[in-house]
């Protein structure tokens, strides 16, 4: 599948604002026994809106979106942040980081499973509207009009 393909079948939609907010609520008491920098790793990051929120409560971010054009102007959006976030262009089905401590993911129902079986780190990830089907939910939150699922990922292979 090429990029246009995959952009056609997951078009990017931004994490509204008010999830944003109650996100940044929610990570630093995602992060108890995490030593060192934490990882936040956002697949399908489109503009990279959490990835901000995640760097301004302590974590390094990598984004990764399939979409270059989006990528790019992430870059430019959070220019202030880019020490602090990595960018990559990249399927989410293939890309495979060897930690992440939170993983967060605003995509469509469809592909929740597949990105489950992507995922090759163990971590805390946190879903907006569908939970990953593989994972254990440890909490899920009502955010004005929205879920907010949290869950124990526990990849069933290691791919890295």
């Amino acid at each position: 599948m090429d990029t246009v393909d995959a952009v056609k079948i997951a078009p990017y939609k931004p994490t509204p604002p008010h999830v944003l907010r109650f996100l940044s609520s929610l990570l630093p008491t995602l992060l108890s026994g995490v030593g060192g920098q934490p990882v936040f790793y956002e697949a399908g990051c489109g503009l990279a809106h959490a990835s901000k929120i995640a760097v301004l409560q302590g974590f390094y971010s990598v984004c990764v979106d399939i979409d270059a054009s989006i990528i790019v102007q992430a870059k430019r959006l959070r220019r202030r942040y880019n020490t602090l976030i990595d960018y990559v262009v990249g399927d989410i089905r293939s890309f495979c980081l060897r930690r992440n401590d939170v993983v967060y993911y605003y995509l469509y129902e469809g592909v929740m499973g597949v990105v489950g079986d992507a995922l090759c780190a163990e971590g805390v990830v946190v879903s907006l509207d569908y939970p990953v089907p593989q994972f254990e939910t440890l909490n899920a939150y009502e955010v004005g009009g929205h879920v907010l699922y949290v869950q124990a990922a526990k990849p069933s292979r290691n791919q890295c």
